[in-house]
């Protein structure tokens, strides 16, 4: 049993990537491939439960690729539902790293394609609980434990998410987790881990100074 529920998590993974393997691909140079949501990459957050360490433990999304089909996960862009997507997913699937998506953005979205270009893009899921296990200095909390501990400035809970359900899986700009990073590549191109990071850093220095 969860002991939360529908959770908006910028889960980052390794580099994400916009490619086309064939240049006859209707979808060349907006097709998305990479790592959404890596397994066992722990991460502090503090949100309104409090303060945890959380990760995605290794099969945790078998349920929901069992349930839903990749064309009924939204692409979304920054987590808007009430937007239209921006692309589409054709094939979801648990990989040695963590959840492997392969997609295409939309030809209208050149703006979604461009930033993703640029590096400076990231991946997020919407997800819901399904099963999640509370740790504390190797000892499984329970009940009013969880939240007692939650609660404590001294202690550092650690949550295993053990199963999940996909809601959406959105592009934003701004990453929680460590490392999500989408890029551009196609048969001629490449962006890498570096390139983007630098772009990123870039575009952040001239944020902070207009």
């Amino acid at each position: 049993m969860a002991v939360t529920k529908y959770r908006e998590r910028t889960i980052t993974s390794a580099p994400l990537e916009l490619r086309s393997a064939d240049i006859h691909d209707e979808h060349h140079g907006r097709r998305l491939f990479g790592v959404v949501a890596p397994f066992d990459s722990p991460e502090i957050i503090n949100d309104g439960y409090g303060k945890f360490r959380e990760r995605i433990q290794r099969g945790a999304f078998k349920r929901t690729l069992r349930d839903q089909a990749p064309e009924r996960i939204p692409m979304l862009f920054g987590h808007d539902t009430r937007s239209v997507p921006v692309g589409k997913y054709e094939a979801l699937a648990e990989g040695p790293e963590g959840l492997e998506v392969d997609g295409y953005i939309f030809r209208s979205r050149e703006d979604v394609r461009e930033a993703a270009e640029a590096g400076v893009l990231q991946a997020s899921i919407g997800f819901q609980v399904l099963d999640e296990v509370w740790m504390l200095d190797g000892e499984r909390l329970h009940g009013d434990a969880i939240w007692r501990n939650l609660r404590n400035p001294d202690v550092l809970v650690d949550r295993i998410l053990t199963s999940v359900r996909l809601r959406e899986i959105s592009l934003v700009p701004i990453p929680a987790y460590s490392k999500t990073h989408v890029g551009v590549r196609d048969t001629t191109t490449t962006i890498s881990v570096a390139e983007a990071r630098s772009k990123l850093l870039r575009l952040s220095l001239r944020t902070r100074t207009k």
